[in-house]
């Protein structure tokens, strides 16, 4: 999770980014989520699927609440892409969510779909919106 902008001190190949502290996005205010996909084939055609569902703070019984049906889906983002390496074998997304979130813990998962084989990778993870 990174502000807006892309000016900041981090820097992963070409990108450069002002992070947030982890897991910790302001409300109220868009966010860009930066994330790779390896593997892909150069020139693959592919599917980003940005899953975003209101959570309880992290813990067993949130995880087992999420297994068992969990809450409803909050947001739902879809891209297609082809793969374009930005390193050698590593597709870089930046993605600005100007979604408004209220205050809570959220989990968001990222899915990737290889459009050509069908094979899918799928990343999670909790975050507060404070």
């Amino acid at each position: 999770f990174a502000l807006p902008d892309t000016g900041g001190t981090w820097t992963r190949g070409p990108v450069r980014l002002t992070l947030l502290p982890p897991r910790r996005v302001p409300a109220k205010r868009p966010f860009t989520l930066f994330y790779e996909i390896y593997g892909l084939p150069k020139a693959t055609r592919y599917r980003t699927e940005i899953r975003v569902v209101a959570a309880r703070r992290p813990g067993l019984g949130a995880r087992l609440r999420s297994r068992l049906g969990g809450p409803p889906v909050a947001i739902t983002l879809r891209f297609d892409g082809e793969a374009e390496y930005a390193m050698p074998g590593v597709v870089q997304e930046l993605r600005r969510i100007t979604v408004r979130m209220k205050q809570g813990w959220y989990r968001l998962r990222v899915n990737v779909t290889n459009l050509e084989t069908g094979a899918e990778a799928t990343g999670e993870r909790a975050f507060e919106v404070f």
